[in-house]
């Protein structure tokens, strides 16, 4: 009887270790893929900076982007830190993330931002898996957009049935890109990596020179 119990103390000590690595493993792959490359980038452009060649004019373009790209992370990194402590949070909460970390990205009318967020959402929980990974998704998305596609405006919608089933969009009208063509970082694979974690479908509408269009699909017939 003893021994018995004993294997199913270790049995269930073995299992709480395994799920804390888990959780570990967790959030070093999601600090890995929202601080990683920013701080790569950050690193590159601060020796280029650091040269002898470069000019004063030039000095200090790559200056304000280091300074914009540490505005990124650490407010990435934020958002990051609310998937992991929003206990309860339903999409109401998850909307306002969203938002607020994109009007931090684009603050002014260069480009100009929009946001619609569901009316009246529930207050009903979402799962916490669903909700970290939709988050993630967006910051990647609004990113990219950030750094890379030169819109005018950028659009941002959030859309949900009450539960865990919602509808991401985000657009621009920037340079957008061609099919196949690379685009310098693993964006695009980490958010089809997060899609394909919640059971969504990921939409890339895209033509050089005609602007971007992300849509994320979490729906009852493709969990």
């Amino acid at each position: 009887m003893i021994v018995c119990v004993a294997a199913w103390l270790y049995r269930l000590r073995v299992a709480a270790l395994l799920r804390v690595e888990r959780e570990r493993t967790r959030i070093a792959m999601d600090l890995h893929d929202e601080l990683g490359s920013g701080l790569g980038s950050i690193g590159m452009l601060a020796g280029v900076a650091a040269r002898d060649d470069v000019d004063s004019t030039e000095a200090r373009k790559l200056v304000r982007e280091i300074a914009d790209l540490s505005g990124l992370l650490g407010s990435g990194l934020r958002s990051l830190v609310w998937s992991l402590r929003s206990g309860r949070a339903g999409v109401a909460e998850l909307g306002t993330q969203i938002a607020d970390h994109a009007r931090r990205l684009f603050p002014g009318d260069q480009p100009q931002l929009s946001v619609r967020l569901p009316a009246a959402p529930s207050n009903a929980p979402i799962a916490p898996e669903l909700r970290r990974h939709v988050l993630l998704f967006a910051l990647e998305a609004l990113h990219n957009t950030a750094r890379h596609a030169h819109a005018k405006h950028v659009a941002l919608a959030l859309d949900s049935d009450g539960g865990d089933n919602l509808t991401l969009t985000i657009e621009d009208d920037g340079r957008g890109f061609e099919a196949g063509e690379k685009t310098g970082g693993t964006g695009l694979e980490s958010m089809r990596r997060r899609a394909d974690a919640i059971g969504a479908r990921m939409n890339v509408d895209t033509q050089y020179g005609r602007g971007t269009r992300i849509v994320l699909v979490r729906a009852a017939q493709t969990a």
